[in-house]
């Protein structure tokens, strides 16, 4: 059965708009991805997780590029958060998919992503990331 990828709609708009906004990737000085860095920058995934969730525990135990994972628990939180009538793997997939597009590293396998394009020009907007997510989604993981 297919995922009706439009249920990940506010999801996808809340990653959109918000690394439209910032403009810039959350990460340490290695270049490794943060959920949260200085200046209130944050990864794609990082952007999903409520303030009251970001505790000093947490900073020392997931926020940076070792980190094996986040808490089942918080997985589920987010999940039920941000896309409840879809499938819990479906939500992990689709979340590690935009990631990608902060991360600057092309789900598709092309050398320019939408990030790096993001981070030069003052014409693009979430709209555009969001569309190119939901195509690049329809063709390569649904």
């Amino acid at each position: 059965m297919k995922t009706d990828i439009s249920k990940f709609d506010g999801m996808l708009d809340t990653i959109a708009t918000h690394l439209a906004k910032q403009r810039g990737r959350a990460v340490n000085d290695s270049e490794g991805c943060m959920y949260r860095a200085p200046g209130g920058l944050m990864c794609a995934f990082g952007c999903l997780i409520p303030n009251s969730e970001i505790t000093d525990h947490f900073m020392n135990l997931y926020n940076s590029s070792s980190a094996s994972g986040l808490p089942a628990e918080l997985l589920e939180k987010l999940h039920n958060m941000h896309a409840p009538e879809t499938d819990f793997n479906d939500f992990l997939r689709v979340a590690g998919y935009a990631q990608c597009y902060h991360d600057r590293s092309h789900p598709c396998g092309g050398t320019t992503t939408y990030m790096q394009r993001l981070e030069r020009s003052k014409d693009a907007d979430f709209i555009n990331m969001k569309e190119m997510i939901f195509r690049d989604l329809r063709a390569f993981c649904f």
